[in-house]
């Protein structure tokens, strides 16, 4: 058998001449002349011979300057009155809820005397058990962000609260008076004190609560109002699956509740001697997705295509209908579908009404409700009314509501109307947001009366009927805001603090339903300490009804036959969302995970098609061509970048880019591609028909694909490194060697030159699972947030220089059309026989006795022989300032110190770690097994006069995976998880036949299909 070839892009598969050119560099880029962050000159071109003196004596020796420096003295106040709780240098932590954008995950709030400085999961959470997302893990820098609404605001003038609360509620009673309507419109609202509060002002005044989810799912609750009867979600237990299809659904990325259902999804994917079964998971999809590449069999198809094969699927399930799609992968869904029937499951990111009935019919008829689907406790998360919301806009337009108030939404960016709303809500007699920052709904607005962030906040969520979490402020109020809750009870005469009105909200609906505690202090005290209380199952799975299926049918018929060759997919990304993540530096800067790409969105296409059309990139210059694309009669231009397993006439933009209301102008990046959603009589449309020409003009682009190679080997017949390992899970059932099978013969041949220093103490490793890791790039957010790790801009990732300390490599194997993935994170790999220690002339990076690769910044003179050396290149080197930690201060530098992004404002720098060094200009940087967290662990054991225990130290990226993918500890424990991981007959080194001796391993990947199936 043929040994499989691996490939990061294109350029690197097809050995792409600019690309080996540019993979023999030593260094990406050489040291510049430095003007600004964001620009550098030539020594050939305009530079004086001042700058060229500043190269010399500055630029190349800045990092020896710097390290001999004495750093600035900064002085400290102390406490006149220290609050008794606050322990200097000891962490605190509060449980607390992340809610954004319909993103929910129960979180532990890590504070440093008094500052909020890091996400943690809250592992006591039944729903998100313990995982975040990236955009959790982010939401800490937008708690800093200069940005935001410092207090009321009229028109573009500060005013007071008192002025503001007097002036709206005059004008609110006016429109009262006048018998005429209020529009209030909401994200959904998944919290008793919110429901509570908007209860509480719709009695007030005549109101009309609109609920509007910008990535909708208001298909889905439309078909279940009516297979069902309740315009409700079920809840999904991918635990429970032992086979899903998934039809255009990113369930492991952005669909409904990705945190959970990645955590449930990786509990049927784990494999070890004792347990050699998994679900068999098919995915069916256009656009290239993590849920896709993680499938065990992806089909490729077109997006008009996967109506069809869902129509086909019910056909094959049920018996009944025609099947529009011939296809052997899909029947063989089918087949064992029917086999696992009351174990499977069918999910569908199509917004189509008449698909999710299709959907609803074919679970019922596999009975998997009441098993893997239930409705004892609905999904709270997405409410949101589409045609509600072109009524309100209409409405609002016309007259009928005189007055508008938003509530944590911003339709004017995110609807496709939201040109027609912006004009609409000039008509309106008083238009208030309740933003927290800015953005284009509260700029159309009057008025702004700004909520405080949810760090600041007193309140509760409800993301399943029953479960419950409280949400507690970490941080007094850092500018004159007030929580959106208080302003509605304010408006409606309601004086109670927030703080009063939760407690009462929980005593009369909670209390009272519960039967654990005697009293509601108890109740109350142990909810907010512990961030959840489960109320028991009270629901039940309501009657089927199949009276609209064939009328399904025929609308998916009518909707798959008129989508044109072209058709366009418009998506959530992981870093975005629906634009609220794009104005947060920390995720922009962040890759994505299919694509590789920072800084902005794109049109995804095929190869095949790019290269007919003569669109590929110049990869010496990062330059990729513009096409303008049209649909829904308005058009964008946009670069193209071409995607392996993307059909030909397939095309994908990401939502939530191109926003012209963030205060920094780095940020504004990409198009905005909201205008060209289909609105179509009752909900919106994700797909539809587009035109896509070239256009003149080209896009430099961030893309970090093949930045660090580790396959410079060659592919062309030349045998390849030891990077990824694969199987299939029927091969492995008969030798747990599987794909793995050369690793015995690896370390047998094994020569070393090194002296082998026993380590008797601790002897860190960690060890990663590419079955359960789905690329979501959650650590990296967590990483760059427990490091200080700087943003450097899009510039500079352009020159390679991103600091990330943790990436994710996604190699491709196979054919274009519809390869494989791998995702594997990357991280300092911590050898015992490091080759980064023996070339540094200053000894700045050493080996501890604890089997960590230390780096120790103030002796390092930034020779970057380490980084040359290193195979894994995971050494970042810290080309500028990127952090204002230099001992020369802007004063002194003049204008070759340049903020782009924010992140180097007094305010933001709040989120800095302690515990971690800000390094200077001109030092090698890399992971460090969060040293810190080691040290504080082995403390707290010692202050408990006990040995540390398996668990005690985590790292910031173990504890921030949903799926539990990373397991990390003391491998001379034999007790511990990491040591049955490494010696699991799975377990690999990254290119360890060149004896390294990483402490980093992977378990090799398992697919769970037999023979290729060809369609």
């Amino acid at each position: 058998m043929a040994e499989k070839i691996y490939w990061k892009g294109l350029e690197e598969k097809e050995q792409n001449p600019e690309f080996i050119a540019a993979a023999s560099k030593e260094f990406s880029d050489e040291l510049p002349v430095l003007r600004s962050v964001g620009e550098t000159i030539s020594t050939k071109s305009n530079a004086s011979r001042r700058d060229f003196l500043k190269m010399l004596g500055f630029s190349v020796t800045a990092a020896t300057i710097a390290a001999s420096c004495e750093m600035p003295v900064r002085k400290s106040i102390p406490y006149i009155w220290k609050p008794e709780e606050l322990v200097p240098g000891v962490a605190s932590y509060y449980a607390t809820v992340y809610a954004k954008g319909g993103d929910y995950c129960a979180v532990m709030m890590k504070a440093r005397e008094g500052r909020p400085i890091k996400v943690e999961g809250n592992k006591l959470s039944s729903v998100s058990k313990g995982g975040t997302n990236a955009r959790a893990q982010a939401s800490v820098l937008s708690l800093y962000d200069g940005a935001r609404y410092k207090n009321p605001v009229r028109g573009k003038e500060n005013i007071s609260w008192d002025k503001a609360d007097a002036e709206i509620a005059a004008k609110l009673n006016e429109i009262k008076a006048a018998g005429g309507k209020i529009a209030l419109i909401t994200s959904s609202v998944f919290s008793p004190t919110a429901q509570a509060s908007i209860n509480s002002f719709k009695a007030a005044f005549p109101v009309d609560h609109i609920e509007y989810d910008a990535i909708s799912h208001s298909g889905m609750l439309d078909a279940n109002a009516q297979t069902f009867g309740i315009r409700s979600l079920p809840q999904y237990h991918f635990d429970k699956a032992e086979v899903i299809v998934g039809v255009g659904c990113d369930f492991l990325g952005s669909w409904l509740n990705p945190i959970e259902f990645s955590a449930d999804w990786a509990a049927n994917r784990r494999v070890n001697r004792d347990h050699r079964k998994m679900s068999r998971h098919y995915q069916i999809e256009a656009i290239p997705t993590i849920t896709g590449f993680k499938a065990d069999t992806r089909i490729s198809v077109k997006p008009a295509e996967e109506l069809q094969a869902l129509l086909s699927l019910h056909a094959l399930v049920t018996g009944s209908g025609s099947a529009p799609l011939k296809n052997k992968q899909l029947e063989k869904a089918a087949a064992d579908l029917k086999a696992s029937a009351g174990k499977s499951l069918v999910v569908c990111g199509s917004n189509h009404p008449s698909a999710q009935i299709i959907v609803n019919s074919i679970n019922n008829a596999l009975g998997n409700y009441g098993n893997t689907l239930s409705f004892s406790r609905t999904l709270n998360l997405k409410k949101g009314n589409d045609k509600a919301m072109s009524e309100a806009i209409a409405g609002i337009g016309s007259g009928t509501y005189q007055g508008v108030i938003f509530w944590d939404v911003n339709p004017v960016f995110s609807h496709p109307a939201g040109d027609k709303l912006a004009e609409a809500i000039k008509k309106a007699k008083v238009s208030v947001s309740l933003s927290e920052r800015r953005d284009e709904t509260s700029l159309a607005c009057a008025y702004v009366a700004p909520s405080n962030h949810f760090l600041e906040s007193w309140g509760d969520a409800e993301p399943k009927s029953g479960v419950l979490n409280t949400i507690q402020p970490v941080i007094s109020k850092l500018f004159d805001t007030r929580q959106a809750e208080e302003t509605l009870l304010r408006w409606s005469g309601n004086t109670t603090p927030i703080y009063d009105f939760v407690r009462s909200v929980w005593q009369a609906g909670v209390f009272g339903k519960q039967s654990t505690y005697s009293g509601f202090n108890a109740l109350w005290d142990n909810t907010v300490h512990d961030g959840e209380y489960v109320l028991p199952e009270s629901g039940s799975n309501p009657a089927y009804n199949n009276s609209a299926e064939a009328s399904a049918a025929e609308a998916l018929m009518a909707a798959g036959s008129k989508s044109g060759d072209a058709q366009l997919v418009l998506y959530s990304s992981i870093a975005a969302a629906d634009g609220y993540g794009s104005d947060n530096p920390w995720l922009q800067e962040l890759p994505d995970p299919v694509t590789k790409v920072a800084w902005g969105n794109y049109l995804i296409a095929s190869p095949k098609w790019v290269k007919a059309k003569g669109l590929e990139p110049d990869l010496a210059t990062k330059e990729y061509p513009l096409v303008k694309v049209t649909a829904n009669g308005k058009s964008v231009s946009i670069p193209v970048v071409a995607v392996p397993g993307t059909p030909e006439g397939a095309f994908g933009i990401a939502l939530g880019y191109g926003r012209s209301s963030v205060e920094h102008e780095a940020l504004q990046v990409g198009v905005n591609a909201w205008p060209l959603v289909q609105e179509k009589g009752a909900f919106t449309d994700f797909m539809t028909a587009v035109t896509v020409e070239p256009a003149s003009g080209k896009e430099k682009l961030a893309i970090t694909q093949t930045h660090h190679n580790l396959t410079l080997m060659g592919l062309g017949g030349v045998k390849t490194r030891k990077i990824v390992k694969e199987t299939t899970l029927e091969a492995y059932q008969k030798d747990l060697h599987a794909g793995n099978e050369d690793r015995a013969h690896i370390l047998e041949e094994m020569v070393t030159l090194y002296y082998d220093h026993a380590k008797p103490g601790h002897h860190w490793k960690m060890s990663i699972d590419l079955n359960t890791c789905t690329g979501c790039g959650a650590c990296v957010a967590a990483c760059n947030s427990e490091n200080n790790i700087p943003v450097v801009g899009k510039d500079q990732v352009i020159r390679a220089r991103e600091m990330h300390w943790l990436r994710i490599d996604r190699y491709f194997t196979g054919s274009e059309e519809n390869p494989d993935a791998v995702f594997q994170p990357m991280l300092c790999q911590h050898c015992d026989n490091a080759p980064c220690e023996n070339v540094c002339p200053v000894a700045a990076t050493n080996h501890s006795s604890e089997g960590l690769n230390q780096m120790a910044y103030n002796r390092c003179i930034g020779t970057r022989y380490c980084a040359n050396n290193c195979p894994y290149k995971v050494r970042r080197f810290n080309w500028y300032d990127y952090s204002g930690a230099d001992s020369f201060t802007a004063q002194t530098l003049g204008e070759n110190y340049v903020d782009i992004h924010g992140t180097l404002e007094p305010l933001t720098r709040m989120v800095l770690n302690p515990d971690v060094s800000v390094r200077s200009r001109g030092v090698m940087e890399k992971c460090s097994f969060c040293v810190q967290r080691l040290q504080e662990a082995k403390l707290g054991a010692k202050k408990e006069n006990r040995t540390l225990r398996d668990g005690d130290a985590r790292t910031a990226c173990q504890t921030a995976c949903p799926t539990n993918a990373i397991v990390f500890g003391d491998g001379n424990d034999k007790e511990s998880k990491v040591f049955a991981l490494i010696n699991d007959e799975r377990t690999f080194g990254v290119i360890e036949e060149i004896h390294t001796m990483p402490n980093v391993t992977y378990l090799t990947q398992v697919r769970n299909r037999t023979e290729e199936v060809k369609a």
